[in-house]
């Protein structure tokens, strides 16, 4: 018999969309936040094109365990 092992996957998780815009394409990167069944709760899309800016945030919002509540308003702070 086999063990089993448990995988913990981080709630809050970078995504990317594409656009293109006068023959270029623009990558554009959101976060989301996934409950423990893996469901979508909550996607704030084109944060930014900057890629390390929404990794080194979505690594805060997962260390700080932040309600999924703030994530708005913590997206808009680190913004502006």
């Amino acid at each position: 018999m086999g063990t089993t092992e448990e995988i913990y996957i981080e709630p809050y998780q970078i995504f990317c969309t594409e656009e293109i815009i006068n023959s270029v394409k623009i990558l554009k990167f959101g976060i989301l936040y996934k409950n423990e069944r893996g469901e979508v709760i909550k996607k704030v899309e084109d944060i930014s094109t900057e890629r390390e800016f929404v990794e080194r945030l979505t690594a805060t919002l997962n260390e700080e365990n932040v309600e999924v509540c703030h994530l708005e308003n913590i997206v808009e702070d680190a913004i502006y």
